[in-house]
């Protein structure tokens, strides 16, 4: 019985192991991608690396950890509700982000996630200049003095999201190019 459950407690420390490296390399395909990230995600990596490396190393039952990765799970969805416990918990979670993205090309996935702002906001002016403009055409009238003018400031605003847009593909660009050359390299 003994040695099953030591299998046993083996099996879920490898579990939680899988759960850790596949939480990171999460981490680091959604950095890359310039997806957005949620800080609970960062703190249950976080937990479950705790756990892993706690256990592994600790003369303590790897059985404890069938009941601490579910705990694990939910302690982080509620550990940033406490005031105090959330910037000690925040502060480590940054820490250790850091060091999982070590490599990671963060700049451009700055750049990548200004780019899709710049689109979207881009998208919402084009779309006000068309109500208005769409508004008038309704009701079967001219643009007034007013509208014109809102109308060609809304045009101009996405006219240099436009050039910032093409100005940040040119950046991403480059750097992929870049990136290929090295990789060609090795």
């Amino acid at each position: 019985m003994t040695i099953a459950l030591t299998i046993l407690g083996w099996v879920a420390w490898a579990f939680c192991v899988f759960l850790a490296l596949s939480f990171v390399t999460g981490l680091r395909k959604y950095t890359r991608l310039a997806a957005p990230i949620d800080w609970i995600t960062i703190v249950q990596a976080l937990f479950w690396w705790i756990i892993a490396i706690l256990f592994l190393f600790a003369p303590l039952s790897k059985l404890h950890i069938i009941w601490l990765l579910p705990l694990a799970f939910f302690a982080a969805r509620f550990v940033v509700l406490l005031p105090i416990i959330r910037i000690i918990v925040l502060l480590a979670a940054g820490i250790f982000m850091k060091a999982a993205l070590l490599g990671v090309d963060t700049a451009r996935a700055k750049a990548m996630a200004e780019l899709a702002q710049r689109t979207r906001e881009k998208r919402a002016l084009e779309c006000q200049a068309r109500t208005i403009m769409d508004k008038a055409a309704a009701h079967g009238r001219e643009l007034t003095e007013e509208s014109k003018r809102e109308v060609d400031q809304l045009m101009l605003d996405v006219h240099d999201l436009d050039r910032a847009i093409k100005e940040l593909h040119a950046m991403i660009s480059s750097e992929e190019t870049a990136h290929g050359e090295q990789n060609d390299e090795t």
